[in-house]
């Protein structure tokens, strides 16, 4: 009889286990492009700690590896040529990953970016895009030319431009 009873207990519990799989696995699932997007940009940044002072190859790795958070458009934001250390020049600080292209971003639909702020202070802003091809295959060749710069720090938002 104790027997039976322990055996009954243990399918329940796998049973109720599988539920709680399974329930998670849908709710995943069911989320949003949006809001799939969303918690891949809160992941990196939550985890943006084990990013600092390593290549920004890992955090384009992670991104590949979630898959649901594809790079549609890159920037950079630069140091000011006022900045007393600046020389004059703009200095590249940041790389901008885009959720939308330039096209989407310009025509006010909302989109997320994901801001890894780099700790190559001698990158020219100008230089570094005049370095890029002029064809299809920019955004690549901004990743490859990036996948070496240090993370100094990681933020995302989520915005839309009203022109």
């Amino acid at each position: 009889m104790m027997m039976k009873k322990n055996y009954l207990l243990l399918l329940v519990f796998v049973l109720l286990s599988l539920s709680v799989q399974g329930s998670h696995s849908q709710s995943t699932s069911n989320l949003s492009t949006s809001d799939k997007q969303e918690t891949v940009l809160k992941s990196v940044v939550a985890k943006k700690k084990d990013f600092i002072g390593k290549k920004v190859e890992n955090v384009y790795d992670f991104l590949v590896q979630k898959k649901d958070f594809i790079i549609n458009h890159v920037n950079t934001d630069t140091t000011s040529p006022w900045a007393p250390d600046s020389d004059g020049k703009m200095y590249l600080m940041s790389l901008i990953l885009y959720s939308k292209t330039y096209h989407e971003i310009i025509s006010g639909e909302e989109f997320y970016a994901l801001e890894i702020l780099v700790e190559d202070k001698n990158v020219l802003d100008r230089e570094f895009w005049l370095s890029l091809p002029d064809d299809e295959t920019w955004i690549e060749a901004f990743v490859e030319k990036t996948k070496n710069f240090v993370v100094k720090d990681i933020v995302w938002y989520k915005e839309s431009i009203q022109l």
